[in-house]
């Protein structure tokens, strides 16, 4: 049975079973940039960096780490703002974080690696490329923001006035939302047919830190707004000449699978995945398949190397809008319900602290 997990303080709600002890990996420090960046890190071989998306950390690579150890050296940071790392003081524009990472991978003595971005992770693995060219060998881009506006409509009214308080609200425990938002998990990864333990944090668990929420919407408010994302890799696209791997979930409502597919046409040496039953993580939500993708993409003698690898890549078909991007709020619609969208916080917000305020009578009344 999964250890219970602990949230004190700042740490993150994985930080007591996370890396588990016993299987290779390790926890250790680095300054970067005058702060302290936490990461995980084990196994031999040639380096790979694998690179969170926003509100996560490196626990986000947990199925992940364990089938790169028998082959690579592994280092998975936690971002600043993020998991372990600082979070107060820091500047996170894009280009900041892009420098970052190159600190962090001069920090452990690594000059080129492997590089692995989830969504955020792989908008900056792009960005450190076009300010550090030449340090990445062979990239993959899973499920990666800058190819396009389109973006989930939570996170786009996240970045209005007043979400930190909201975000904190929903996050406290007593009103039992991050219990109801582990139990959906729980549903949909059944769904999927793989394993959730009821005692993995969501992102809400995270966001109980007011510093982890304050550094969430630092970043999301970086790089996108109302109208969606605002910060563009396309013309970038281009300049990766190294071997590229995107893999995309079909289902994907956060960011839809057609930027992959655009990205696939304008990155000279790139294949693209689309995995049928994953949504915006296909490395938790298919990992057996992620893996098998991963592996075969790096370990790969020439690229692409469909001949050589039958039965693991397959070439991706012209993309049908999914079901669940269907939903997808447009650009357009965003802008005609933006003098709405305050009051809609403000709506939200009052059954929150209703709830709360009765809590805190009920107290009152009972001592």
């Amino acid at each position: 049975m999964a250890e219970a997990f602990i949230s004190s303080g700042d740490s993150s709600p994985e930080a007591a079973s996370w890396p588990p002890p016993g299987k290779g990996l390790t926890r250790n420090t680095v300054i970067v940039a005058g702060h302290r960046m936490s990461y995980v890190t084990g196994g031999f071989g040639p380096p790979v960096v694998l690179l969170h998306g926003l509100g996560a950390n490196s626990f986000s690579w947990r199925h992940t780490l364990p089938a790169l150890l028998p082959h690579y050296t592994v280092f998975a940071p936690d971002m600043f703002g993020c998991g372990e790392s600082d979070k107060v003081g820091v500047d996170y524009s894009l280009e900041a974080m892009a420098s970052y990472i190159a600190g962090f991978m001069d920090a452990v003595g690594v000059q080129r690696a492997h590089v692995v971005g989830h969504s955020m992770g792989g908008g900056l693995a792009m960005q450190f490329h076009h300010q550090h060219p030449g340090r990445i060998e062979r990239l993959v881009l899973v499920a990666s923001g800058g190819m396009g506006r389109d973006m989930h409509w939570l996170l786009r009214i996240s970045t209005l006035p007043g979400a930190e308080g909201i975000i904190g609200m929903l996050a406290d425990p007593r009103l039992r939302v991050p219990q109801m938002s582990r139990r959906l998990e729980l549903r949909r990864m059944r769904r999927l047919a793989q394993e959730f333990d009821m005692n993995t944090p969501t992102m809400l668990d995270r966001f109980r830190s007011r510093e982890t929420r304050q550094a969430f919407l630092l970043m999301l408010r970086g790089c996108s707004g109302l109208d969606g994302q605002r910060v563009s890799a396309v013309p970038l696209l281009a300049e990766l000449t190294m071997p590229v791997l995107l893999i995309w979930g079909a289902r994907d409502a956060t960011i839809p699978v057609a930027h992959g597919y655009l990205a696939r046409d304008l990155i000279p040496s790139a294949h693209l995945e689309v995995l049928p039953q994953c949504f915006h993580r296909p490395q938790l939500e298919d990992p057996r398949r992620f893996n098998e993708l991963l592996l075969a993409f790096l370990q790969a003698p020439i690229w692409p190397p469909i001949a050589d690898h039958p039965g693991v890549f397959t070439p991706a078909d012209d993309p049908a809008m999914p079901a669940a991007a269907q939903g997808l709020v447009t650009p357009a619609t965003l802008r005609r319900l933006a003098p709405l969208a305050p009051v809609a916080l403000a709506a939200l917000s009052v059954p929150t602290s209703a709830a709360l305020l009765r809590r805190r009578r009920r107290r009152r009344m009972a001592s």
